[in-house]
């Protein structure tokens, strides 16, 4: 019996449409880190990224910027709790945002965009890309809550986002940013 494979995510504001393009972005030679801003030393290139269903986690809020610490670690949950933070039994990841964008935050609805994984191919930083055109299996735009729930992911708000960052490096928390 064969399997089918779980599809690939893309979340994107409501009103977009089912087909995405690649667009530039300028990345790392190992896809550690890209930005749709050029920097020195990265690689020009043209793509559509996509996620697999926890990945796109960090995806599911506005334009704001957001650390991401996964929860998938008793030391690095050890570490967090140390630092003061607290989240449910059955969140994955912790989302920091700042105080101030709380209220953009709280109103967002993202649309979740489903793909058929044909196509995308895996990067060496366990993302996913396509240098074409693909169009989405699924649409949905949900609340935020919801998202936040079906994610398992808990959002934190904090005073600033650049001083959590500070404070996370100096406990050694592993964590993402996205801006």
């Amino acid at each position: 019996m064969s399997r089918v494979a779980e599809p690939l995510y893309k979340v994107s504001e409501p009103g977009h449409g089912d087909t995405f393009e690649p667009r530039a972005f300028w990345r790392s030679d190992d896809f550690t880190m890209s930005d749709d801003r050029p920097h020195d030393g990265w690689l020009e290139d043209r793509l559509l990224y996509a996620a697999e269903f926890d990945q796109v986690n960090i995806h599911l809020l506005p334009r704001v910027r957001r650390l991401r610490v996964w929860l998938d670690s008793p030391e690095r949950c050890r570490r967090l709790r140390a630092c003061g933070f607290a989240w449910p039994a059955d969140a994955r990841a912790v989302l920091f945002v700042a105080d101030d964008d709380r209220s953009e935050v709280e109103a967002f609805a993202p649309t979740i965009f489903s793909f058929d994984r044909a196509g995308f191919e895996r990067t060496p930083s366990d993302e996913h890309i396509s240098r074409e055109a693909r169009t989405a299996v699924t649409s949905e735009t949900i609340p935020i809550a919801d998202a936040l729930r079906r994610w398992h992911v808990e959002v934190v708000y904090v005073p600033d986002t650049a001083a959590l960052e500070a404070q996370l490096r100096g406990a050694g928390i592993d964590h993402q940013i996205q801006a």
